[in-house]
């Protein structure tokens, strides 16, 4: 799986990002703030309490999740309130907050699983092994979903449940798929990079996958008018408004056409 170049969470009534890219403050839409702390992350997550977790890679093992009690602590890259590692931890495929105590995180360098932290007592729970395991999201009932971002045509979407990884759609996609979200009626949202050859230097506009509660396939949004390429990661605003990580842009997708 390929490094997400943006990672993007919505909350508090801030928009935080964090980016590899060199470029211009990102001013966000009218109704939302730019989060005051800047901070470098290879994936990261902010909790709904304000607790901002740090994922770092280490391809020789060791790879980090740092949690920290807000944006400025992060940035100040203080004393964490929590950190999760192991020596078969390498790279992030994503972080996900559930309330505010609880972490998920897809490993896909190493361990090739997702887990679940426990921020108060420091325990990790495997979740299941998912195969260049990408976005991770918590539905209703705390029924886990999680991407693998196996290339184009062969991408998945897993459901884990009781240690066990279980494909739900397979063979799907025409790039890498990312991020992953849950609206609030069951459906799935899936980002799709949609560049069928990763060495092809052409700029390919993203797409936003939709999967029905039954895993029905509900069609494809194409993102180029946002400006950007690719479609990395993706989450909801409290109003199902949708927010994608195109490159070096954020694009928003109205509620009323998802």
């Amino acid at each position: 799986m390929r490094k997400r170049a943006l990672g993007l969470v919505i909350g508090l009534g801030a928009i935080v990002h964090s980016s590899s890219l060199a470029g211009a403050a990102y001013v966000p839409p009218s109704g939302y703030a730019r989060a005051a702390g800047t901070f470098a992350a290879d994936a990261f997550a902010v909790a709904p309490d304000g607790k901002v977790a740090v994922g770092t890679n280490n391809f020789s093992g060791g790879a980090t999740v740092a949690i920290y009690a807000n944006v400025a602590a992060a940035a100040a890259a203080g004393s964490p309130l929590r950190v999760f590692t192991a020596p078969s931890y390498k790279s992030w495929g994503d972080l996900t907050f559930v309330g505010n105590d609880a972490l998920l995180f897809s490993e896909n360098g190493g361990a090739g699983s997702v887990y679940q932290g426990n921020i108060v007592t420091g325990a990790t729970t495997p979740l299941g092994n998912v195969p260049s395991a990408a976005g991770v999201v918590a539905g209703a009932g705390g029924v886990v979903y999680a991407t693998a971002a196996t290339g184009p045509g062969a991408n998945a979407i897993y459901q884990l449940s009781g240690g066990a990884a279980t494909p739900l759609v397979n063979n799907i996609g025409t790039g890498y798929l990312g991020g992953i979200a849950v609206d609030q009626a069951g459906n799935l949202l899936v980002t799709d990079s949609n560049d069928p050859n990763p060495f092809d230097a052409t700029p390919f506009a993203g797409r936003l996958l939709r999967y029905g509660s039954n895993q029905s396939f509900l069609g494809s949004i194409d993102l180029a008018g946002g400006g950007g390429t690719g479609a990395y990661d993706v989450v909801l605003d409290s109003d199902g408004n949708a927010f994608v990580t195109t490159g070096s842009t954020i694009t928003r997708v109205p509620d009323a056409t998802l």
